[in-house]
């Protein structure tokens, strides 16, 4: 379930990776659009037409795919251990430039963890994970909550309500 990551300490952290179940959206986006080409394709009357459908289809593809590779491979890690938790926001280049963007929620701040939501509609969403007097809160909408929870439970951290 968790990424155990060897070291030599005993505080070994359980490396947590994001969700990428939204990429799935973009691959069926993709095929729609890849119907669409073929369709409009088949559907020409003329050669214009036919450029036409390939050029705007055919790139509609391509940046679906490319959105949904790069969702899957440029994913935020978040590493639970017993002293804090790391959140660290997936590298690009324009991020790599000006250092790794990374959260942190330490120890000394207190041990019993915020869980911060958003209510829309009926429906409540895990949005943010904070220790109260910290002034920092990691951004966990796109993790499994419930992995963690547990997660951050194993390594000794409480959640207050």
């Amino acid at each position: 379930m968790f990424d155990q990551v060897p070291s030599g300490s005993a505080d070994s952290p359980i490396v947590l990776r994001a969700n990428a179940s939204m990429a799935w959206a973009w691959v069926l986006f993709a095929a729609v659009f890849a119907f669409a080409l073929v369709r409009g394709y088949l559907g020409a009357a003329t050669t214009a037409g036919r450029i036409g459908a390939v050029a705007f289809m055919g790139s509609c593809v391509v940046l679906l795919l490319w959105a949904a590779i790069y969702m899957v491979l440029r994913r935020p890690t978040m590493e639970i251990s017993a002293s804090e938790i790391v959140f660290a926001k997936a590298q690009t280049a324009r991020t790599r430039a000006a250092g790794p963007q990374v959260l942190v929620l330490d120890r000394s701040s207190g041990s019993d963890l915020r869980v911060l939501t958003r209510t829309r509609g009926t429906r409540r969403y895990v949005t943010g994970l904070t220790l109260h007097g910290s002034g920092t809160t990691l951004p966990i909408g796109t993790f499994v909550f419930d992995q963690v929870k547990q997660a951050c439970l194993a390594k000794g951290w409480q959640f207050t309500s």
